[in-house]
């Protein structure tokens, strides 16, 4: 073999010589697919199945496992890999599914995501008061006001950056739902996972029907000051989930200035929408006056004149 090898490279050397020609290097891998399969989606199908989704074509599985509901079965196809489980995730409940996958070239990914409990009957709401500069006896808050009876499990209020997802709970048209966003004197029963306070001049909060990458948005609003960097949304975070929310169609304008203006609320002069008015406009929205927060009632209807 190591004479075949020799031969060979001698033949390449006198067929070259004299022909006054560069040898140029040949990387020989430089075709060759060395990319990872990347998880791009995951959402559950029905109360007892799921999927989840790669860039490219999965060639093997391997090391599957569900916790703290096991798998019954995981069958990749293409892209997709479809997942029964044993008993059904409950919504407002998740499912941690964790693996490793390899494409048709071999190159493998591990992977940890969790499946949230799918909601066949979600409740409606609406966002119709809100406080962005809490203290410990006002911290911040939201306030849902629900439209359309039904269950709540699975569905998140958000700033972005913190959360709640609601258990399975049943609610009925005309209930009001309150969730703190910040430490304070006592603790509500809906309270986001890390209690840091809302952005205080400049932000989002929308509902979306599922922590799931094919979750909906239910609602949502905008506040700013209009005074800040980036275009008055103060960081490039804000701007980008602002142009998001547009691009979703459940914020009518990108541009701070067509935000609730935040710079005229304190923490018990709330941002407060007329009604179920919902244009996904600051059209929607007043301020009220000093001491009317009126968290989990009718919002009080006088509007702050600076």
């Amino acid at each position: 073999m190591r004479y075949c090898l020799f031969f060979i490279l001698s033949l390449l050397l006198v067929s070259c010589t004299g022909c006054n020609l560069d040898i140029k290097p040949v990387d020989l891998l430089s075709k060759m697919d060395a990319r990872i399969p990347v998880l791009t989606a995951s959402m559950m199908l029905t109360s007892r199945s799921g999927t989840i989704l790669f860039d490219e074509e999965i060639g093997t599985i391997a090391e599957f496992d569900a916790s703290p509901i096991p798998l019954a079965q995981a069958s990749p196809n293409g892209t997709t890999i479809t997942l029964v489980f044993q008993q059904s995730v409950q919504p407002g409940t998740s499912v941690t599914v964790t693996g490793k996958v390899k494409d048709k070239r071999g190159n493998s990914n591990r992977f940890s995501i969790k499946l949230w409990g799918k909601n066949a009957y979600p409740a409606g709401v609406l966002i119709t008061e809100f406080t962005t500069k809490g203290t410990e006896t006002n911290p911040d808050r939201v306030e849902l006001y629900v439209t359309r009876s039904g269950s709540m499990g699975g569905i998140v209020v958000t700033d972005g950056s913190d959360r709640y997802v609601f258990p399975d709970k049943t609610v009925w048209a005309g209930e009001y739902l309150v969730v703190q966003f910040q430490k304070g004197k006592t603790l509500l029963e809906h309270h986001s996972e890390q209690l840091a306070g809302l952005t205080s001049n400049n932000g989002l909060l929308w509902i979306c029907s599922s922590p799931d990458s094919d979750g909906q948005i239910l609602d949502a609003v905008a506040y700013s000051n209009g005074a800040a960097t980036y275009e008055g949304w103060g960081n490039e975070t804000v701007q980008n989930r602002a142009s998001w929310l547009v691009t979703q169609e459940a914020w009518t304008s990108k541009t701070s200035t067509d935000a609730i203006p935040s710079e005229l609320t304190t923490a018990t002069r709330s941002c407060n929408r007329w009604g179920t008015q919902d244009t996904n406009s600051k059209d929607d929205w007043y301020i009220t006056t000093q001491s009317h927060a009126t968290f989990g009632k009718p919002n009080w209807e006088e509007v702050y004149v600076p």
